[in-house]
């Protein structure tokens, strides 16, 4: 793991990458015949999930700003864009080209495109919930709230469970010497991988 994030991308991990190869918050290279790849993405830290109820399978963007409320229609992710200049749609999704329009017209006819949207976009599915960021990810605040409820049932059932409890109270205690522990280890790891890199490139 340790030889990984030497010679890796850490970022990736850290912000996360888009559908297209894109590092959220960084520049990145152009990727052969991968469409929308290489974009600068300085601006933009934040994940975003076009489909946020079925993230798996959903196109993911980078974002400048993760939406704090709820969106019923393209109008109020048009109204998001020219608030924060953050758009939750696609690339090659031109807002400019929408306000040219009237805008009354442009958005029915945009509304009726958007209840037929798969997760590719070219904008979110809708509503798009609310948000929250957490690790440079737009998590809907649904999912957290689910989350904590199922946090909560885990505890209760830990707590009632004598033996696991105990386990888990242990860990509690010992939590000083585990996480230094576990602070040696990796320093030891990185130095090691240092090592590894640094004959490498010798024997090279």
């Amino acid at each position: 793991a340790s030889f990984a994030f030497v010679i890796g991308s850490p970022s990736r991990l850290i912000h996360g990458s888009d559908s297209f190869g894109n590092t959220c918050g960084h520049k990145n290279d152009n990727m052969d015949e991968l469409q929308l790849s290489g974009l600068d993405m300085t601006g933009k830290p934040y994940l975003f999930h076009l489909d946020q109820s079925n993230p798996q399978e959903s196109i993911k963007i980078c974002v400048k700003e993760c939406p704090k409320t709820e969106m019923q229609n393209i109008a109020d992710i048009y109204t998001f864009y020219t608030r924060t200049q953050s758009s939750l749609c696609r690339y090659d999704y031109n807002f400019t080209s929408t306000a040219s329009f009237s805008l009354e017209r442009q958005f029915s006819r945009n509304d009726q495109d958007m209840n037929r949207l798969s997760n590719a976009g070219p904008c979110p599915k809708l509503p798009v919930h609310p948000t929250k960021a957490i690790l440079y990810r737009c998590i809907p605040e649904v999912a957290i709230l689910q989350g904590q409820a199922f946090g909560h049932t885990v505890y209760e059932f830990i707590s009632s469970y004598v033996p696991l409890k105990k386990v888990i109270n242990d860990l509690i205690n010992a939590y000083k010497e585990i996480s230094l522990s576990v602070v040696v280890s990796i320093i030891f790891a990185f130095f090691s991988a240092f090592v590894i890199h640094f004959i490498a490139g010798i024997a090279s």
